[in-house]
């Protein structure tokens, strides 16, 4: 006759894992989007091709001022301070001004079918022109800090974007093995002329 309850409190966390269903729109998180986020200009494009249906899309920064600069573009919601678990908008774009770090963020990802998360780490710890520090720098420990929200979040799919040599540095494998432990295999990756997507002449790494 034992009965065991289970109590959450307003601290209590809870996730969903995402499920594949091609019927359904699909929700985007961009962690580390910045003001240009040209992921977001990807699935707009997408999405006025009529490629794909999205119901949401969330983007993280921790810099106010280039998530000013998505605010004026995008003309979605921008939010200051702790999200409760509780929060709702009827917005289809929000942003939230915070370290991907941070937990309560979180609370603005709760797609249950086709949750897509793309990820645009600081490339400075990885790129040539940086000291090629990769985790052992703050802006190298961010890359490792979004995959532990993936291992969180769980994500249909997940999109990385970074500088072309991330691949070629010793930590990488850390990061692949990070990936595969939070339960996530490389299917694509290939270092792309980004002239050929927009007016600059360098290379980038995308992943699926």
């Amino acid at each position: 006759n034992n009965k065991a309850f289970i109590s959450f409190s307003d601290d209590t966390k809870m996730w969903t894992i995402s499920e594949f269903d091609s019927s359904f729109p699909v929700s985007f998180l961009h962690l580390f989007c910045g003001g240009f986020n040209g992921w977001e200009r990807a699935t707009r494009w997408m999405e006025c091709n009529k490629i794909v249906s999205i119901q949401s899309e969330v983007s993280i920064d921790r810099d106010e001022q280039a998530m000013r600069v998505w605010q004026l573009r995008s003309k979605g919601e921008l939010i200051f301070g702790n999200i409760r678990h509780d929060f709702a908008t009827s917005q289809k774009h929000v942003g939230c001004v915070a370290a991907v770090s941070q937990m309560h963020w979180t609370n603005l990802s709760r797609s249950m079918v086709n949750a897509i998360i793309t990820c645009s780490p600081p490339c400075v710890s990885w790129s040539k022109g940086g000291k090629s520090q990769g985790l052992e720098c703050e802006a190298g420990v961010a890359f490792s800090e979004s995959i532990q929200k993936i291992r969180i979040l769980r994500p249909s799919l997940v999109l990385f974007e970074c500088a072309d040599k991330v691949t070629q540095h010793p930590h990488y494998k850390i990061i692949r093995l990070a990936l595969q432990i939070a339960g996530y295999r490389q299917v694509w990756s290939q270092v792309v002329p980004f002239d050929s997507l927009a007016n600059m002449a360098r290379t980038r790494w995308l992943a699926i």
